[in-house]
C-alpha cells in the first residue's frame, strides 16, 4: 500500500498495481504537513491539531 497525505488534510491509501486502485480516502478537516511515522505496529498521523493512532486488532480489522 501507498500513502499520500496532502497539505490540505486529504489522506488516500493507493494499492499498488498497473492500474490506479484507491483502496481508502479520508478528509481530516485540518492540514497535514507532518510524515506519518510507523511503530509498534501503529501508524501516528499529526494534524495541525490532532495526533492520530491506526493500527488493527487481532483478526485483522481496523480499529
Amino acid at each position: 500500500m501507498f500513502l499520500a497525505c496532502s497539505g490540505e488534510g486529504k489522506v488516500t491509501v493507493i494499492r499498488p498495481g498497473s492500474a490506479l486502485d484507491i483502496a481508502y480516502q479520508a478528509d481530516f478537516d485540518e492540514q497535514i504537513f507532518a510524515t506519518p511515522a510507523f511503530a509498534g505496529g501503529l501508524m501516528y498521523l499529526r494534524t495541525d491539531h490532532h495526533l492520530y493512532a491506526f493500527g488493527t486488532n487481532n483478526q485483522g480489522s481496523r480499529k
